[in-house]
């Protein structure tokens, strides 16, 4: 989700009927209206990890206004899809779906079902796997991966 401000009564050239927002990342420029007075929009189908171009219009009745300064954003990483790949009475070998880029850091996390200790471990490099171990025997665990980049 974008958002914007509104433009100030002096600098209108008319009643506001709607925006107009362009917006790209390597490909082609994308542009979508807005009609009527919201100062936010959702963009569709961005892709994980990548840094878009985004810019503003005022669209009134004479037409579309000049475009806002350029602004950059990265959007969130995409969410790690978890394996168990293997099991030994102690240990667990996990690994998952990659975050899309570089710059991706990974927080796999573990807790016992019927108790409140956990264990986490953070993962800072390229690596989507990773070995629980020092678990104990018969016990169901709950595990998760979390990703993150430089937004969050």
């Amino acid at each position: 989700t974008i958002q914007w401000g509104s433009v100030p009564c002096i600098l209108q050239n008319g009643d506001i009927t709607g925006y107009s927002v362009r917006y790209y990342a390597d490909g082609p420029v994308q542009t979508m209206s807005i009609f009527g007075m919201s100062l936010e929009t959702t963009l569709p189908d961005l892709v994980s990890s990548t840094t878009y171009l985004v810019q503003v219009a005022a669209v009134n009745n004479v037409g579309t206004g000049e475009f806002s300064n350029t602004r950059s954003q990265m959007t969130l990483v995409a969410v790690p899809v978890l394996m168990v790949d293997s099991v030994t009475p102690t240990s667990v070998s996990i690994s998952w779906t990659s975050g899309g880029s570089e710059g991706v850091s990974y927080l796999v996390e573990w807790q016992r079902d019927t108790s409140e200790d956990q264990g986490t471990v953070t993962i800072i490099d390229a690596s989507t796997s990773y070995v629980i171990s020092g678990l104990e025997e018969n016990s169901r665990y709950i595990i998760r991966v979390n990703a993150s980049n430089a937004i969050g």
